[in-house]
């Protein structure tokens, strides 16, 4: 059987499902198989290849870097790539994918040559979710983060989920550890880095570069599918990929009102309130003005109300004008809810 099925017998720490790391019958990689980072403060685990410094993590020079001129990424290859540079600078191809620019990834049970969105990685084991999947130490293999893939972080009270990089500590999110602060003197905020960028600091102090199109000052944001090395109104987000729609694709290449799993949120409209304000229009026999979502075609008609004139930021996903409601004798609404005298 393989170490998912029972091959490899589990960790020895409490509460904990990983299998045992190669030879090690008693620990996983994260609780004591592998040794830390031998850098002062650093959390990291030991990661030496061919040419690297023994008993050091990829950031500390255990994993050799890129071959590219003034590149300091560590190396990573993946079929089809070049050996002895980092995944930006051809130690992965791009993917196969007609007209996506992003680098190949891969993880088992994804398609090799493939990016992650485009078969690279596997999508998650949880029934419906079209995410792909997203696993650390600790969490349920063959889900996505949101469904398990990544646990929750160890900060007494935090729900978010872990994320690490090197140089950061194993085990909680971002915000509290699991990526290390910005070395900018006096910024408290988390690294954030792309190539070209300042190593060790966040967006703001230089750790993102600014997008390549000639006059613009704005910093790179580059999603699958989109172009690299430009910022999101250049070109770093796709177009919606729902036939019509001119929005950027956000996420998994739709944009936040036809992604699949968009649910209602605090402020604005959705789904989900558009099909409550449908049943309540049929119950009452009113015409409520708000955002209409039409499951079959996918189409969005209609609009919000404004409750100032010309004012986007005061407006309101479902409005009903007062004296319709007086008119009908069988509705009735409490004086708190009603704005101005004239709608509810």
């Amino acid at each position: 059987m393989c170490s998912k099925h029972g091959g490899v017998p589990k960790c020895t720490e409490p509460d904990c499902d990983t299998p045992c790391y190669k030879g090690n019958q008693r620990f996983c990689a994260r609780h004591g198989a592998l040794p830390r980072c031998s850098e002062p403060d650093c959390k990291s685990l030991a990661t030496t290849r061919v040419g690297g410094i023994p008993g050091k993590c990829s950031s500390h020079g255990g994993i050799p870097k890129c071959m590219t001129d003034g590149c300091n990424t560590p190396q990573k290859h993946l079929e089809g790539g070049l050996k002895g540079h980092c995944l930006h600078h051809g130690g992965a191809p791009k993917c196969l994918k007609d007209g996506c620019e992003t680098r190949a990834a891969f993880m088992k049970k994804g398609t090799r040559g493939f990016c992650t969105i485009h078969g690279g990685y596997p999508i998650c084991d949880e029934k419906g979710c079209s995410s792909v999947q997203a696993y650390c130490e600790g969490g349920i293999r063959g889900k996505c983060g949101a469904h398990g893939g990544k646990p929750t972080c160890l900060y007494d009270g935090c729900t978010a989920k872990q994320n690490h990089c090197a140089g950061g500590e194993l085990g909680f999110c971002t915000i509290h550890g699991g990526i290390p602060k910005c070395q900018e003197d006096g910024c408290e905020t988390p690294q954030s880095w792309r190539e070209g960028g300042i190593r060790n600091r966040c967006r703001r102090h230089g750790g993102i570069p600014l997008c390549t199109e000639p006059g613009c000052t704005t910093i790179q944001h580059h999603v699958t599918g989109g172009k690299v090395g430009v910022c999101a109104k250049h070109g770093g987000y796709p177009p919606c990929a729902k036939k019509g729609c001119e929005s950027l694709g956000i996420r998994d290449s739709f944009c936040i009102i036809h992604h699949p799993d968009y649910v209602a949120s605090i402020s604005g409209y959705s789904k989900e309130s558009c099909a409550c304000l449908d049943e309540l229009e049929r119950e009452l026999r009113v015409t409520i003005q708000h955002v209409h979502y039409d499951k079959s075609s996918g189409d969005i008609s209609g609009s919000e109300h404004s409750c100032i004139p010309n004012d986007k930021l005061r407006r309101s996903d479902g409005f009903i004008c007062s004296t319709v409601l007086d008119s009908n004798p069988t509705v009735v609404f409490p004086d708190q809810t009603r704005h101005s005298g004239d709608s509810v």
